[in-house]
């Protein structure tokens, strides 16, 4: 007895990274700013280490209410749209992460702020390690919402330099320059 293909029983289960049910697409502006606003709260430390060749990061906040890890795979969908990205977070256990965690990786240590600022919440990211007074600001938002106008901010949305993977990933010799780039857009 000959069985049938069915091409969609075949492909049903099939999934190009960053599509299927457990990949949200986000979309966020990015900006540079001179200072940690003074009215900044929330503090948490992020230690993120993007997984060599791979498309995604390792990520551990530790802040007042404990620890928390996960995996995140950040894929450009085939959009317009520059500013998006399709995300899927696994969370993790902390032995979880300590495996994890030996692959090689470029890392990015900040503690990232929360800072009420034009109506809305703004991660207010303090970049530490050989990236100490690089100030990024960041906020999600719908692909219709208006931008707002947070003050002494330049914004580098699509600037790719100024990813978390990019600076990341920078290498040592490019690190110099893109702190110049960063202190001649912004002046404090």
């Amino acid at each position: 007895m000959t069985e049938s293909r069915d091409e969609h029983s075949v492909t049903s289960w099939w999934r190009e990274p960053g599509s299927g049910a457990y990949a949200r697409v986000e979309r966020e502006w990015r900006w540079l700013l001179p200072r940690v606003p003074a009215d900044v709260h929330d503090a948490v430390t992020i230690r993120d280490r993007y997984l060599l060749g791979t498309t995604m990061r390792l990520r551990h906040m530790s802040g007042r209410a404990g620890d928390v890890y996960k995996l995140t795979q950040k894929v450009r969908p085939r959009f317009d749209d520059p500013s998006a990205i399709a995300i899927t977070n696994v969370y993790l256990r902390p032995q979880e992460h300590a495996l994890l965690s030996t692959l090689p990786a470029a890392e990015l240590v900040k503690i990232r702020h929360r800072w009420h600022v034009a109506g809305v919440d703004v991660a207010v990211d303090e970049l530490l390690d050989r990236w100490r007074g690089v100030i990024v600001a960041e906020l999600e938002h719908e692909g219709d919402a208006l931008m707002p106008a947070l003050p002494e901010a330049v914004e580098v949305t699509f600037d790719g330099r100024f990813t978390g993977g990019a600076l990341a990933g920078a290498p040592d010799g490019e690190v110099a320059g893109l702190h110049e780039v960063a202190r001649s857009l912004v002046k404090p």
